[in-house]
């Protein structure tokens, strides 16, 4: 994680918050999901970015 809280991921910047900067996380990618994990706790999960076209 940045040090302003936000993350890229397949060129989708995902604001996460301040509370989670510089900590190692885990990114889970679905079909249709970004989700987001601190250990085993959900940060957040947001809608995918749809690929380019």
């Amino acid at each position: 994680m940045s040090v302003n809280g936000s993350i890229q991921v397949a060129g989708q910047k995902i604001q996460v918050g301040k509370v989670h900067a510089r900590k190692l996380v885990t990114i889970a990618l679905g079909e249709h999901t970004v989700a987001i994990y601190d250990a085993d706790a959900p940060i957040r999960a947001v809608p995918a970015a749809a690929p380019p076209t």
